[in-house]
């Protein structure tokens, strides 16, 4: 077991020693620094949001946007006004047979609901429930 151990260390002591390890870790850190901002704006520190580090590169050496005009506004307002009066184009197409599975569902749930019917007449014998209730709630002295 000691001689695989030391045959190990052996072996990760001369990869590291190595010149072109050293050059290829210091270009591997170069090329790390370059990329640095690539994916993010540069902040200026951990804590700042990367919201505003893109907004200060950009306002650094954008076009400044102008107000706009009123004429402009209108322009805008009825291109809006045009576009919402303007049919919805169908954007998805559900399959037929998932159309036929919320049909069926759509089926079973409305017969398993109780039809509204009209009360029958008939079902209670109004004097004997007239009596009932005289009992029920008669005033006793």
């Amino acid at each position: 077991m000691h001689k695989y151990r030391a045959k190990n260390i052996d072996l990760r002591r001369m990869t590291v020693q190595t010149l072109r390890y050293r050059q290829t870790r210091q270009a591997d850190k170069q090329r790390k620094l370059n990329a640095k901002g690539s994916v993010q704006a540069a902040r200026l520190s951990v804590f700042e949001p990367v919201v505003y580090a893109q907004k200060r590169l950009d306002s650094k050496g954008g076009v400044r946007l102008l107000p706009q005009s009123r004429v402009l506004m209108q322009l805008n307002t009825a291109k809006r006004a045009f576009d919402r009066s303007l049919p919805q184009e169908p954007t998805f197409q559900p399959h037929v047979a998932a159309r036929r599975g919320r049909n069926a569902v759509t089926a079973r749930r409305l017969a398993k609901r109780p039809l509204a019917t009209a009360r029958e007449e008939g079902l209670i014998d109004s004097s004997m429930f007239e009596h009932w209730l005289a009992k029920q709630f008669a005033v006793k002295r």
